[in-house]
């Protein structure tokens, strides 16, 4: 990219974050999403809480755009205006546990990793928080194991496929037995294929007991995937909103 053009487009990143936040709150973003610490990048803005750390990689700064900019998750306030436990699969590094815990202070949120190096950061970004709760293991359908299969791959596209040992898996029944909840208040899930899984095997059994499913699905990384969700849903009665990214799928249990 060109001097100019370069310019150019900083300067409409400035004006976009200007739309969400005070003029000077989005040029202190801006500075500190292009000023490299330790490594990485620190973001500090006191509305949000903690500060959030960044890998020097796309994958972090384009989750945090996609989450705090692009407000991809903003749907979730106008369905679900109380939440009391959530559950995050696939949290990465912890944006969007992040952003659930800012509009649901109280909330419980499960939050779970499978990828060590992501969950590490994971564990950084929600330092201090006590009810966000970070879990070393990937979203299955049964107790197990999984591998991830695609380990040279960005740190936001990690695909995971069964095996007899390696990362431990947890299910919803577990998580909730595991809280205490009887209602999951929000399912957040983006687990890269994986769901194709989780909703071919009994998922019927603890939708039931889900308010709000958040999901963004993946049938270009692992063909069935929406087939597996819709079929899931058939005993159901639900509404359902779409952006550019997920599917906010509201039940309406009797």
């Amino acid at each position: 990219m060109g001097f100019w053009n370069r310019v150019v487009a900083e300067l409409n990143d400035i004006s976009e974050w200007s739309k969400l936040l005070p003029f000077p709150d989005a040029l202190s973003l801006f500075r500190q999403m292009r000023r490299k610490v330790a490594g990485g990048y620190l973001i500090n803005h006191k509305p949000w809480g903690a500060p959030f750390y960044l890998r020097n990689n796309i994958s972090d700064k384009a989750i945090f755009r996609q989450v705090f900019f692009e407000q991809q998750y903003a749907p979730v306030t106008r369905l679900m205006p109380k939440a009391d436990f959530i559950i995050d699969a696939g949290a990465n590094i912890g944006m969007s546990a992040r952003y659930f815990h800012l509009h649901y202070p109280n909330a419980t949120i499960a939050a779970i990793e499978p990828e060590p190096a992501n969950l590490q950061q994971l564990q950084k970004n929600i330092s201090g928080i006590s009810c966000i709760h970070p879990i070393d293991a990937g979203l299955w359908y049964k107790a197990g194991h999984i591998q991830i299969l695609n380990e040279d791959a960005m740190a936001a596209s990690f695909m995971v496929g069964e095996a007899d040992a390696g990362i431990g898996t947890v299910t919803i029944p577990e998580l909730m037995n595991t809280y205490n909840f009887r209602v999951v208040d929000i399912l957040k899930i983006d687990i890269e294929g994986a769901e194709k899984e989780l909703f071919s095997n009994g998922a019927e059994e603890w939708l039931k007991n889900v308010k709000l499913l958040i999901i963004e699905l993946h049938d270009e990384m692992k063909p069935g995937c929406s087939k597996a969700l819709f079929n899931a849903l058939l005993p159901f009665n639900f509404t359902m909103v779409q952006n550019h990214e997920n599917m906010f799928i509201q039940f309406n249990h009797a």
